[in-house]
Formats: C-alpha cells, sequence, structure tokens
C-alpha cells in the first residue's frame, strides 16, 4: 500500500502523501509569488528574498504531513485494524525526526536539510503547527510503536519515495538553504503554512492522486495558482472600474470635508486615524482611503473591524453595495465576518459537513466564497467586514493567530470605535496594529470620542498637557507625525446639550425620562448596575404604565411568534429587568391561552372548510364522500387544543429555571 495525505472514508478514496504534499508546497510557493505576500516577507526578514530560496522553504514545507508516514497514522484509513493504535501524524513528526540519523532518513536526502545549521530544528517546529498551535515534542516513551511495521505497508519505503520527490520536485535545496529565521518571518512563515495547508487541503481544487506520479509537481503548480486566483488570495485579475477619485465611490457632487481631508492623507502613511462625530462621512472616508491604496499596489484587501454583530450586519451590506459600484465585474464580494453565519454579498450559505457550503443563489460551486465558509479563513477574504474580536485573535495567544495575521498581512485593517474606555482592547489592538503595521501594511482607525489618552498611545508619543488635550481641533485627521484638521460644515453641525442633576436615583431618573417621552422624544436611560437598571425600569413602570405595556407587548409577541434564539433573549431580558419567576410564567400563561382562544374560530372554521373541499374532490361517479361534523367535534378540538397549548407552556416554563441569562444575551447568532 502506498502511503495516503488525504483520504475519503466514504468512498475510499486516496491522495497519495507526497502528492498532497506537494500541493501544500505549492500553494505555499504561490502565494510568495503574489506581490504584497512577498513584500510582507520581505519586510520580516529585513532583506529581500530570492526564487532560490522561496524553493528551500517549498521543500520544507513539503515535509509538514511527514508523521502520516507512520503506520499508527495510516491504519486510519485502512478497511481492517490490525491491533496497530492510531496515532496523530504530528507527534508522529517529532517521533520521526528522533528516529535514526538524517543520512538515513528520506533516502539520505535529508542530510541537505541538516546541512542548513541549528535552526532546522526551529523549522520543524513551525511545519509541525501548521493546524494553528504549536506542538510540543512528546515524551521519548510515547509512541514506540507509531513506525511499527504492518502486513502490506512499509513506511521506510514510502519515506524513500518522499526523499525521491523531495529532491526531484526542488533541486534548490542542494546548494541553498532557505532565509534566515527572524522571529518576525517566523511567524510570518507559521501564518503563510497554515494557509497553504488549507486551501491545499481542498478537494474541489486538489483531485485525490492515488498512485504516486513523479510529474505530479508541475500538476500541483498549475492547480495552486488557479485556485489562488479564483478564491481571491491573488487578485491580480481584481480591477478598479476608474480611477481612484470619489466619483468612484459615491453619486454625490462632493465629498464632505472628512472625507476630502482623509483622500489628501499621503498612501505612504501607515497609520491614519480619523476623528469626527457620527454622520460625517467615516465609512466612505474609509473606503476611499482603501481603493487609493489599492490603486497604488500597497493593499489587496480590506478588512472592516466594527465593535458588534449587528453593526457588522448592516455595514457589510453599504460595503458590499459600493463594491459593485468601484470594482469592474466581477466584483468582490463583501464576506460578513461573523462566526456561525455565512453570507458573501448577498448570498446566504448552509454549512454541509466535509468543510463543504451550499449557497442560496447556485448550485454551484462558488470558490470566490472559500473565506466566508469558515471562520478560521475570514480574514483571507480580499473583502471582509466583521466584529473586532475577528482581528485580535491574531495578536492573542489563540489558535491560527499566526494564519490571521499572515492573511491580514496585505489588507487595509479599518478599526471603527476606537476608543480609550477598555484598557485591555486597546492594548491588544495597539499591539496588532503595530504587528500589523511593521509588516507593511496599513491601518485606519475611526472614533468620535479617542481621547487624548488613546491618541497619545496609538501615535506612540507622550500624553499632551491639559491645556494642549484641550485645545486639540476636532474634528480631525492624525497620522503618526502630523495632523490636518477637518473644515466644519455648518449645515451638518447638530447641538448637544448638557444638564447636571443634583440626583440620579430610579425614581429620578424615571421622572425625566417619563417627562421626555410624553414630549415625543426616544430615550436611553444608562445605569451602571443592573439594581440600579432595576429599579429605574420598575420606577418607569409606575409612572407610565401605558408606555411600559408597549415594551412588553413586543416582548410577549416574540414570546409567542419569536424563534428560540429571539424567545429566550426576550425572557433573559424580562429576569434582567426585574421580573421574578412566577410573573414570566403567568405572563406565558395569559398570553398563550389569548392568542389560541383567539384562534380557535378562524381555525375551526378552516378546519371545517377544508374538510367539506376534500370530500367535494374525491367524491365522483362510483362514490360519495360524505362529510359529518357533529357539534361534539368542535368541542373535542378545542379541548385538545387547549391542552397542548397548556402542556407546550409548562415546558417552556420548566426552562426558564434552567435559563443561562449571560450566555443567552451574548447575542450568539447563526
Amino acid at each position: 500500500m502506498s502511503a495516503w495525505g488525504k483520504a475519503d472514508r466514504v468512498t475510499h478514496e486516496r491522495h497519495h502523501l507526497a502528492h498532497h504534499s506537494a500541493d501544500v508546497a505549492a500553494v505555499l510557493m504561490s502565494l510568495l509569488e503574489v506581490p504584497l505576500f512577498r513584500k510582507r516577507a520581505v519586510a520580516a526578514i529585513g532583506r529581500t528574498i530570492t526564487s532560490k530560496e522561496i524553493a528551500c522553504l517549498g521543500a520544507l514545507s513539503f515535509l509538514h504531513d511527514i508523521g502520516k508516514l507512520a503506520t499508527g497514522f495510516q491504519v486510519k484509513a485502512w478497511g481492517r485494524n490490525p491491533d496497530i493504535t492510531q496515532r496523530g501524524h504530528v507527534q508522529c513528526g517529532w517521533a520521526w525526526l528522533a528516529r535514526g540519523e538524517a543520512s538515513e532518513a528520506l533516502d539520505g536526502n535529508a542530510s541537505l536539510l541538516a546541512e542548513w545549521g541549528p535552526d532546522i530544528e526551529m523549522w520543524f517546529r513551525l511545519l509541525f503547527a501548521h493546524h494553528g498551535r504549536p506542538v510540543s515534542k512528546p515524551d521519548p516513551s510515547w509512541g514506540r510503536d507509531a513506525f511499527d511495521p504492518a502486513l502490506g505497508y512499509d513506511w521506510k519505503a514510502e519515506e524513500r519515495v518522499m526523499g525521491e520527490a523531495l529532491v526531484t520536485w526542488f533541486p534548490e535545496i542542494r546548494n541553498h538553504a532557505p532565509p534566515p529565521l527572524t522571529d518576525e518571518f517566523a511567524h510570518f512563515f507559521a501564518g503563510l503554512l497554515a494557509l497553504a495547508d488549507w486551501v491545499g487541503s481542498d478537494r474541489e481544487a486538489f483531485d485525490f492522486v492515488e498512485e504516486f506520479d513523479p510529474a505530479y509537481w508541475t500538476t500541483a503548480l498549475e492547480k495552486a495558482r488557479r485556485r489562488l486566483r479564483s478564491i481571491g488570495l491573488d487578485p491580480s485579475g481584481v480591477r478598479l472600474s476608474g480611477a481612484a477619485a470619489w466619483s468612484l465611490l459615491s453619486a454625490h457632487p462632493a465629498p464632505r470635508p472628512a472625507q476630502r481631508t482623509i483622500a489628501d492623507v499621503e498612501t505612504s502613511e501607515r497609520l491614519v486615524i480619523l476623528e469626527a462625530e457620527t454622520g460625517a462621512g467615516k465609512t466612505e472616508a474609509a473606503l476611499w482611503r482603501f481603493a487609493r491604496l489599492f490603486e497604488t499596489g500597497q493593499v489587496e484587501a480590506l478588512y472592516f473591524a466594527v465593535p458588534t454583530r449587528a453593526a457588522a450586519r448592516q455595514l457589510q451590506t453599504r460595503v458590499n453595495t459600493a463594491l459593485k459600484r468601484m470594482f469592474a465585474d466581477p466584483a468582490p464580494e463583501a464576506v460578513l465576518a461573523i462566526p456561525g453565519q455565512a453570507l458573501a454579498g448577498e448570498a446566504k450559505g448552509v454549512r454541509l459537513p466535509e468543510f463543504r457550503t451550499r449557497w442560496d443563489d447556485t448550485s454551484a460551486a462558488r470558490p470566490s466564497r472559500w473565506a466566508a465558509e469558515h471562520a478560521t479563513r475570514f480574514l483571507a477574504a480580499q473583502i471582509a467586514v466583521g466584529t473586532v474580536d475577528q482581528v485580535m485573535m491574531a495578536g492573542l495567544k489563540v489558535k491560527h493567530a499566526h494564519l490571521r495575521g499572515t492573511a491580514m498581512a496585505r489588507a487595509l485593517l479599518v478599526v471603527d470605535e476606537v476608543h480609550a474606555s477598555d484598557a485591555w482592547v486597546t492594548t491588544i489592538q495597539r499591539k496588532l496594529v503595530n504587528d500589523h503595521m511593521s509588516l507593511g501594511g496599513h491601518a485606519m482607525l475611526m472614533s468620535a470620542t479617542l481621547g487624548a489618552v488613546a491618541r497619545a498611545q496609538w501615535r506612540g508619543e507622550a500624553l499632551p498637557p491639559l491645556a494642549a488635550a484641550q485645545s486639540a481641533p476636532y474634528p480631525v485627521v492624525w497620522t503618526k507625525s502630523d495632523c490636518w484638521p477637518v473644515p466644519s460644515m455648518t449645515a451638518d453641525q447638530k447641538t448637544v446639550s448638557v444638564r447636571a442633576h443634583s440626583g440620579w436615583s430610579g425614581l429620578q431618573a424615571a421622572e425625566l425620562a417619563v417627562a421626555a417621552a410624553r414630549r415625543g422624544a426616544r430615550i436611553l436611560v444608562i445605569r451602571n448596575t443592573v439594581d440600579r437598571a432595576r429599579e429605574t425600569w420598575r420606577a418607569c413602570v409606575e409612572a407610565a404604565p401605558d408606555m411600559a405595556s408597549a415594551w412588553l407587548l413586543r416582548a410577549r409577541l416574540i414570546l409567542t411568534l419569536g424563534n428560540g434564539t429571539e424567545i429566550r433573549r426576550e425572557l433573559a431580558s424580562l429576569r434582567v429587568l426585574g421580573y421574578g419567576v412566577d410573573d414570566i410564567k403567568r405572563m406565558l400563561s395569559r398570553e398563550n391561552l389569548l392568542v389560541s382562544f383567539l384562534a380557535l374560530p378562524p381555525g375551526l372554521w378552516l378546519g371545517h372548510r377544508t374538510a367539506v373541499l376534500f370530500g367535494a374532490y374525491y367524491t365522483n361517479d362510483i362514490y360519495n364522500a360524505i362529510i359529518t361534523i357533529r357539534p361534539f367535534s368542535y368541542l373535542m378540538t378545542a379541548v385538545v387544543t387547549m391542552c397542548f397549548v397548556l402542556l407546550a407552556g409548562k415546558a417552556v416554563q420548566s426552562r426558564i429555571h434552567r435559563l443561562d441569562m449571560v450566555e443567552v444575551l451574548k447575542d450568539r447568532e447563526g
């Protein structure tokens, strides 16, 4: 039996280990042919990288799954169980490294890699992290049987095949070595390899070839380049529909002052901060900035990060509409980067087994939506709009942080609602943005309320004196070293008044809120504790029961008509607002009984009409279908219906006690 690298356990089809290894190596080398990925690699290394060095990186990538040679791994796809313990291939990779001398491994060709010096172990540590996190060396006693012989499988013979392919497909390793392994490039390479493994493991692009083909490398390169173009990681075929002028984004005759000021900032500035009030046109300013950077080849992608899911969903629609105007057909689609949801452009996807997705607008595969089909790949999208946590995970020690950071390196990172209220968020974002810019990436931060402390931190300068902070211009555009005040437009300005109150008890807040609401205002009352919020709510209910009932009517309608997520969220909201379990039970019972009682008459009439029509339809010359409905039938129908409603209500009520309010109110949709 040949060593397999990918296998279908349903159809029992297999892909030779050398072929899968070639697929991943070809994707990695093809990514480094994409101009911006190569520029980011150069920035991480600190000098230019040659084609020979890229070939050596390809050779290393070819060995990322070398642990799959182990009998303990190969047995996973065999149709028999020869009493061999199944083993993970990454741990087996470490075990393979510990076996024998380099002169004996890979048909003796491993000695070529050993000549690369002491960094070779670190290279393998990076190779074995291709599933998203580093894997430590197992204990020497681990897996001693992993490479035991098995009937019909000779792992040493398969290793010789891998060694032959290594020197045939990557002859550069005889006389060249990979580039210097700086800390920055180690992180970048780890992400690039993980990304290449995701792409190279996609069967839609790399069909299975079971028997070893010495000429497969050429096929792998062709498939890799074609796949990168189709999924948007190689955007060489994507073009703006015109020059990156204001008319590219909007039909409005002229940009707003903030937008015009952003456009005047040189594209060489890697960090741009826009402070302006809501409604100043910050979103279009960011898109204009992206268009100008894309036009000059400084970015190839865009990630628009916002604080909440609701904001991301709304913004994704706006951005997707703008893309249709900005780009020539076929324009890239904006991916919604919210875990659990698959949305690309206007199309919704349903995830299927084996990493497949069915889209509602076509039955055909859509490679361009590859990044939208899994949360790990969101930052590999050419255009994505999502929550800021997806970006922040590139700056934390979490699984696939390297993949996210490397994929994002080619993008303009736009972070909306940057503010100083959350110190831990600011710290993570600053580290992330600084790392992103150190590779040559661009970032744009937007906020209506940034503040002098956060501004100084982002710009890497000392906190200014109070007088200087108070006199700082607003609205304004900042870079690392400069400041551009935004000209004001009187017509766009709004007046906000602030009044101090001596007390802010629940009763006092309720009196102010109710009085303003009766004048037609829209009211938001903010309290800093749950107890204060409950106190204020009760005071509002007592002061204006008619207004409170309008809110409760909405909640009751959702409890009656909503889906499971909405019902749990509304129940949790009622609990937070101070309603006890018994109060909610009574509310549910009354509401369900009322709705059922009101639905009975039309339901009975509809049932009667359906029965009559059924009888008429099946009456013919041979027999008559006579429908007889006695008054007792109506009574029994009503009784059974009401009993069912009561039982269903009891089932729902029993879940109120087990409701995790914190978990439900986290807004996990999809």
